[in-house]
């Protein structure tokens, strides 16, 4: 009986796993050293920064900042397209924004607010999340009958059907690297996808619900997924660990942002909240009342100017000061619902269930 006992403990404690593809390992080791030279690389930047910044200067330098958030108003809006547009994104030079919608177009914009071309190639689905990759050239997407495909640039008809899924495929985003994307689905689980190989690395399990939203961190090595089970995990890529779980919220997670510093990551939910989270230090994550309704996207400025902002179904997007948190602006001009928020250099894009985009500059 005791040998019987024994066994059952044993059985009780063992971990079931299963063993990474050998691309899968080849991409862990790549990420170890890609990921240690871009923390290397961002950290001697902050340390230069602070070492050529003065008391006087970071002053002033928030309350200019204060003082521009406040200026903010409607600089121009154009329609995307017959059917609400779920996702827009802009390209990492700053010259264009790539527009996804319900009809399954792709519309591209020039910042300046004026149409490129629209690619019809997924016409018939929904288009649900979108990415650009590093260099501009190419474009990805996740739809609502779980595809993920990408579209050449330089191509205004063509797409590339990279893998189906049973599945539908809530949001996508490029990890670092350029060549490896993450997607978030319905059937619980988030994928990592090389897309030059056309293979899938990761099929990855963790959440109770649907998982929705996701983001890398700037330097590689994390990443971050938030469910409908109204939690966000923290994984390390280089292991395939979980090393976080941040609950708090009371309601989905439906956006995810990453700030430029490394340590700071914003969840947006359906609680009409959004959360400030430091990874060094998560029980001290800070609650911002941000909407009224469900928060669909929240995106940090990308040029360390220091700011946040969201877009909700309440028909607003709000910016908040990133050194206090505090709500420094309302920008009403929409009809309907605001699906996506992004920045470009210091302008603001948004757009949503109206079909139109708008640009706000101050």
């Amino acid at each position: 009986d005791t040998h019987i006992e024994d066994k059952h403990s044993i059985a009780d404690e063992e971990e079931f796993y299963t063993p990474a593809s050998e691309n899968l390992i080849a991409f862990r080791k790549f990420l170890i050293l890609f990921s240690l030279n871009r923390a290397k690389l961002r950290v001697k930047n902050e340390r230069r920064q602070l070492s050529t910044q003065s008391v006087k200067d970071v002053i002033s330098k928030r309350r200019r900042l204060e003082c521009n958030l406040k200026k903010y108003s409607l600089n121009g809006t154009k329609v995307v397209d017959e059917k609400p547009v779920s996702e827009i994104r802009s390209s990492s030079n700053g010259e264009f924004i790539a527009c996804g919608s319900w009809s399954g177009n792709l519309s591209i914009f020039k910042t300046s607010m004026e149409k490129a071309y629209v690619n019809k190639a997924l016409e018939g689905t929904k288009i649900s999340g979108l990415d650009w990759s590093a260099d501009g050239r190419n474009i990805v997407v996740c739809t609502y009958d779980g595809k993920i495909a990408m579209y050449d640039t330089s191509s205004e008809n063509t797409v590339d059907i990279l893998h189906s899924n049973n599945a539908r495929f809530a949001k996508i985003r490029y990890h670092p690297c350029n060549n490896v994307v993450g997607s978030t689905s319905f059937d619980k689980t988030w994928v990592l996808f090389d897309t030059e190989k056309k293979a899938v690395l990761l099929k990855q399990e963790g959440h109770a619900n649907e998982v929705f939203s996701l983001v890398f961190n700037t330097d590689g090595s994390l990443a971050c997924t938030g469910g409908l089970d109204s939690v966000a995990l923290v994984w390390d890529l280089r292991s395939g660990k979980t090393i976080m779980s941040l609950q708090g919220h009371s309601k989905p997670i439906y956006s995810l942002d990453w700030a430029k510093n490394g340590y700071q990551l914003a969840s947006g939910s359906g609680d009409g909240t959004i959360k400030i989270w430091d990874i060094r230090k998560k029980e001290k994550a800070e609650t911002i009342l941000a909407h009224n309704s469900l928060v669909s996207q929240v995106s940090f400025s990308r040029d360390g100017s220091d700011f946040l902002v969201s877009s909700g179904y309440d028909k607003k997007v709000n910016i908040f000061n990133g050194g206090n948190w505090i709500k420094e602006k309302t920008l009403e001009g929409h009809l309907d619902k605001v699906m996506s928020v992004d920045i470009v250099n210091s302008d603001i894009y948004s757009a949503g269930w109206d079909r139109s985009l708008n640009k706000w500059s101050f």
